[in-house]
């Protein structure tokens, strides 16, 4: 029997593979165009949602089809796009399986998880917090980190933009946290092969399936697509735009690209900049395509606009805390919608105040002096600012902890940023970062040549992001942590340079010394592009982040009883990390302090005028006096070492005993 498949076969699988990721996009859209309004006024039901979201997805997907012919076209990929296809889904694969149970709200992802899981089961975005004697006592806290109780306190806003709880959300409807908890993985595989497509048109077939796989080993994109964060859905989000800018003209898609843009600002509150490029682009575009500019402008405007009620709705502290660094790129950014509209509408005037074309020579001049400065500027970030800056944020106990245990100088307001090509170079490879150097300084020589939506959508699209944040990420700067900074924009960016100056190298290299030279010299830059990373990755390759895994809470559940409240102490981080996830699973009544702020007797006293038992919980190990430990309960934990001047390799895992503590009968 042979294995060799029919022509026909081939190009059916083809066909299958270039539709299903740009369907993914426009579910995941649909989801967010209807989920994310009904979750901001409360009605984020199955019955609401999951028909209008059909309804939607139907429309976003009628202007596509009708640019088939570009958008889907299969024309030259041949084996590349299945090989690629085989990568994105073994990448799935393995992440899906190794997809975290991130339940304590310590850091972003136990939000994002807490928060859409509250949301499948209550169809709101005001959770519940303290209730009846735990409101009495102004010292106690009803969320953990990343909620904060507003009104009367008896309820919490969840910190950030709830695009991802949204998308979240919906996994729990099909399956509850064991599919939410896989969202993330299932968002970063449709934006990988997405991104496949994107880098097909700037390189070649072959060079945009070893950018995918480079993409796929990174620790980076693994990491953080396994754990419930943020960024796969912005990435997804960026990929599917840019491809729709790429590959069609017509106003209905560019508009439903910009919505998207600026819809992406409800994923990440940063995605601000690349809402930021929008308009640029549409700027740019407006005197030659001015239903399509005007399009990508008010569409930007429009998803932007509803980011911005859900964060000042649902959100406000999280806004408030933010405005100055938000304000400054979203006036601009809607300075440069209103020039691209008035732009479209002059049309030709504009077209006859645009100053001539430079000279032949004056562009080559130009193309080579910025060529000169974007190597000086890679050079001064790769090797002299490390040694010579040292930025500084406000104080971080976590950072002095890891500086003791590294053997630093302890300096608990050092970021680290400083060193964020650095940090490039660790992921990636410094092969990968040249390689990509090279591709910006032949993408600034290909566009004083010729103007090509290909190229300037995704350059202007995560350009300004990706330099803002190498210039200073503003993260607390632990590894791998602080590389979420990187992983919608830069990484792809990355990726796509280094694959069109491979493409490039191995043109050049075919003119001057023939096809089997220029194979030789594309195999070595693919295996500079693909091994380091790949190497890097391997020693971490189980990673997966168990803290309070879902088993674990229900078993906790189960030990405490329907007629218990809960009083978490926050001794350890324990009430900060446990209260919503208790409070949800149990079904009863949770609030956290700090012991010696509270009267535990007169509180028992009011819990049981309620009728139910008040129970203490802490990390065992310090007793309270009057009370008697009736449980303990093992807490099994792991997840990847956080590192502050090397990569992270292996995994720390471990259980910790919470104590259950209950007043003598």
């Amino acid at each position: 029997m042979s294995l060799v498949l029919a022509p026909t076969t081939l190009s059916r699988l083809s066909e299958v593979a270039v539709r299903a990721p740009v369907l993914g996009w426009v579910v995941t859209v649909a989801i967010l165009t209807v989920g994310l309004p009904a979750a901001i006024f409360g009605q984020f039901h199955p019955g609401i949602v999951m028909p209008v979201t059909a309804m939607v997805a139907f429309v976003l997907w009628r202007p596509l089809a009708r640019q088939s012919s570009e958008i889907f076209s299969i024309a030259g990929a041949g084996p590349a796009l299945l090989v690629a296809a085989l990568i994105v889904v073994a990448s799935l694969g393995t992440n899906v399986v190794k997809a975290s149970q991130h339940l304590a709200t310590n850091r972003d992802p136990g939000v994002y998880l807490e928060t859409g899981l509250w949301l499948a089961d209550q169809g709101n975005l005001e959770l519940d917090g303290r209730e009846g004697p735990f409101l009495e006592h102004p010292e106690l806290l009803g969320g953990g980190l990343g909620f904060t109780e507003f009104g009367d306190r008896s309820q919490l806003h969840a910190q950030f933009g709830h695009g991802t709880a949204v998308l979240i959300g919906v996994g729990s409807w099909f399956g509850g946290s064991r599919v939410a908890v896989r969202i993330p993985a299932l968002l970063s595989a449709v934006g990988l092969f997405l991104w496949w497509s994107v880098l097909r048109r700037v390189s070649s077939p072959w060079w945009a399936t070893v950018g995918t796989a480079a993409l796929a080993v990174n620790l980076v994109f693994i990491h953080f697509s396994r754990d419930t964060f943020s960024e796969p859905l912005a990435f997804l989000l960026l990929a599917g735009a840019t491809l729709v800018l790429t590959t069609s003209s017509s106003p209905l898609s560019w508009g439903a690209a910009g919505w998207v843009l600026g819809l992406s600002v409800a994923a990440r509150i940063d995605m601000i900049m690349v809402v930021f490029g929008a308009a640029v682009l549409a700027l740019l575009w407006s005197p030659t395509k001015r239903g399509s500019s005007a399009a990508l402008a008010i569409g930007a405007a429009s998803g932007t606009a509803l980011a911005m009620v859900d964060l000042g709705l649902r959100s406000p502290e999280y806004l408030e805390d933010r405005w100055s660094a938000l304000a400054p790129p979203l006036t601009l950014s809607g300075l440069l919608a209103v020039a691209a509209l008035s732009g479209a509408a002059a049309g030709p005037r504009v077209r006859r105040l645009l100053p001539p074309r430079p000279s032949e020579r004056s562009l080559k001049a130009a193309a080579g002096f910025g060529g000169a400065l974007i190597v000086l500027a890679a050079f001064y970030a790769l090797l002299i600012r490390p040694e010579t800056v040292v930025q500084y944020s406000g104080f971080s106990g976590h950072i002095a902890g890891l500086q003791a245990r590294e053997g630093l100088e302890i300096d608990g307001t050092r970021t680290y940023g400083e060193n964020a090509m650095v940090w490039l170079t660790w992921y990636a490879g410094i092969g990968a970062v040249v390689l990509a150097v090279a591709g910006l300084v032949l993408g600034l020589t290909r566009l004083t040549r010729a103007r090509a939506i290909t190229l300037v959508a995704p350059l202007v699209l995560l350009v300004p992001m990706s330099v803002l944040y190498l210039q200073r990420p503003r993260i607390t700067g632990d590894q791998i942590w602080a590389m979420r900074r990187f992983f919608p924009t830069m990484l792809p960016l990355l990726i796509l340079l280094a694959c069109m100056a491979g493409a490039w190298l191995g043109s050049v290299m075919r003119d001057r010394a023939g096809l089997t030279a220029s194979r030789t010299l594309q195999l070595v830059a693919a295996g500079v592009l693909l091994l380091p990373p790949a190497l890097v990755s391997w020693p971490a390759r189980s990673d997966r982040t168990i803290l309070w895994a879902s088993t674990t809470i229900e078993s906790l559940c189960e030990t405490l009883g329907d007629d218990a409240a809960a009083l978490i102490l926050d001794q350890g981080l324990l009430g900060s990390h446990l209260v919503n996830s208790t409070r949800r699973v149990c079904k009863i009544p949770t609030a956290r302090g700090t012991l010696g702020d509270i009267d535990l007797v007169a509180l028992s006293s009011a819990w049981a005028d309620e009728g139910r038992r008040l129970v203490v919980l802490e990390y065992a190990g310090w007793p309270i006096e009057g009370l008697i430990e009736s449980n303990r309960h093992p807490m099994p934990q792991s997840h990847l070492e956080r590192t502050l001047e090397r990569l992270p390799e292996q995994i720390s895992a471990g259980t910790r005993q919470v104590s259950v503590w209950r007043f003598p009968d």
